[in-house]
């Protein structure tokens, strides 16, 4: 185990994109102070945008800002769904560390540095997950319900105790890259099929705490429809064996 912060090692960030142009400008304009932030730590991370079809100004505003920013660059993937925009900018990363948020400004992109700077203070750890269940989290009331419950859930059919089963922020070592890709899902489902998969293929994990903010613009998720869905992903997930070859 290493015992200080091996700064070298590169980071791409994936954000997916389907219509969010309201959120667009907010996001951008945290980046650039991200940015100096990050660069005042000695610490690069590059962005890869994906978006997913958007029927907005979402290409269009995202193109501008790759063009002012070329270490960042902009994907159209044409499969629909979350899932499958995030494992499209995955299969384009080039990084030693991979990484995935949302663009609806609701993570802090902050702490991305205290997330690398514990996988890269720490050789053997995999992936590390931002919790959003804190006292200072801004998550609706009917979401915070259901991720408590696929904790527990998760708690009786794993046997491990989560904070967030849900997370839509995490970084990982690029050596899991060819497990994350055959993950099934492609759709919202995607981040808790990764959950179990960390849990199954007992993958070393940490959470870091993250002040979880209001959403900016419509959320695509349905609490109800989408709620199953993540419900059966657990079970599913248990019951079938990931290809490895």
């Amino acid at each position: 185990m290493q015992t200080s912060i091996n700064r070298s090692l590169s980071a791409q960030i994936v954000v997916p994109c389907l219509n969010e142009e309201l959120s667009i400008p907010g996001f951008l304009n945290e980046l650039k102070a991200f940015r100096q932030t990050a660069q005042a730590a000695q610490l690069q991370f590059d962005f890869i945008f994906v978006d997913n079809g958007s029927t907005d100004h979402s290409f269009s505003m995202l193109t501008n800002h790759c063009q002012l920013n070329p270490s960042d660059q902009l994907f159209l993937c044409t499969e629909k769904g979350y899932g499958s925009a995030l494992k499209f900018g995955f299969s384009r990363s080039t990084s030693e560390l991979i990484g995935f948020l949302d663009l609806d400004c609701t993570y802090p992109l902050v702490s991305l540095i205290e997330m690398h700077n514990k996988i890269a203070l720490q050789s053997d750890l995999d992936i590390v997950i931002a919790n959003r269940m804190t006292k200072s989290s801004k998550m609706p009331f009917l979401r915070a319900v259901g991720n408590t419950f696929y904790v527990f859930i998760i708690a009786i059919v794993y046997r491990q105790n989560l904070k967030d089963a849900c997370s839509g922020m995490r970084l990982f070592r690029n050596i899991h890259l060819p497990s994350i890709l055959r993950l099934k899902n492609n759709g919202l489902g995607f981040s808790i099929e990764l959950t179990c998969m960390t849990l199954i293929e007992n993958w070393t994990y940490r959470f870091v705490d993250i002040s979880y903010n209001e959403r900016c613009g419509a959320s695509k998720l349905n609490v109800i429809t989408d709620g199953f869905s993540f419900l059966n992903q657990i079970f599913y997930s248990k019951r079938i064996q990931y290809d490895k070859s």
